[in-house]
């Protein structure tokens, strides 16, 4: 995801080119970077229970088919399921939003 620097870029040109262009322009690319940011918040929170529910697929289920002798019993079909049934977000927002401060907006 490569939009805000972009659209700062953008911005940042139209609000410099000189002339009559108004100062709003900055108020709307700081508006626009915050909203692609709440965005990809949310959109990464649904990732990362996705992420989760696979890798405990990968863990249990896959990891136990290709050597059976050493899988235990365990409780995680019933907890797959019931996160399935009633799906919950495994990062908080605040976490989910520095992560992506970070990764995207801040590895420039």
């Amino acid at each position: 995801m490569r939009q805000p620097p972009r659209l700062v870029t953008g911005v940042l040109t139209l609000a410099f080119q000189g002339g009559d262009t108004a100062a709003y322009l900055l108020l709307i690319g700081l508006l626009g970077v915050t909203l692609f940011a709440l965005f990809d918040v949310r959109r990464y929170r649904n990732f990362d229970a996705t992420r989760a529910r696979v890798r405990a697929l990968e863990e249990n289920l896959f990891a136990n088919l290709l050597d059976p002798e050493d899988a235990p019993l365990a409780e995680w079909p019933r907890e797959l399921a019931e996160d399935l049934r009633e799906p919950t977000v495994k990062v908080s927002y605040w976490e989910a939003l520095s992560r992506r401060l970070e990764r995207v907006y801040f590895s420039l």
